[in-house]
């Protein structure tokens, strides 16, 4: 029962750590893309050098 218990935090730990992660990139890219101004394109967070315009919401 006690590696149950133990299981079932680590997997919520991780999910938490996952989340948190994804938290910060998506305010680091708002800052940037605040930063940058609404005419400017990013080409570093998508594969292929694909440009990105301002978010549509």
């Amino acid at each position: 029962m006690e590696k149950a218990v133990a299981a079932h935090q680590r997997v919520t730990a991780l999910i938490q750590l996952i989340c948190l992660t994804l938290l910060g990139f998506c305010l680091i890219e708002r800052r940037l893309r605040r930063a940058w101004g609404s005419e400017q394109t990013m080409i570093i967070f998508y594969p292929d050098n694909r440009r990105s315009g301002p978010p549509a919401g």
